[in-house]
């Protein structure tokens, strides 16, 4: 299955871990993902995830750092 790719300008709210919702603060508003299936990518600058029915694109803005998910 070929998955729609997006791509947004943010900042993740709490760090992304796959098998959880990402929750982040994009140019367009607050967003909750469906579940991550997997991280493609991750640098200081982007972060491409997979999730249940696409593929982001995460140019990450900001400087502060995602609260860690709880446990």
């Amino acid at each position: 299955m070929n998955k729609p790719r997006r791509a947004l300008c943010g900042r993740e709210l709490y760090a992304v871990q796959p098998g959880c919702r990402a929750f982040l603060e994009t140019d367009r508003g607050q967003l909750m993902t469906s579940k991550v299936v997997r991280i493609l990518y991750r640098s200081t600058k982007q972060v491409v995830i997979e999730i249940e029915n696409s593929i982001y694109d995460i140019t990450l803005t900001g400087e502060s750092e995602p609260e860690r998910a709880a446990v």
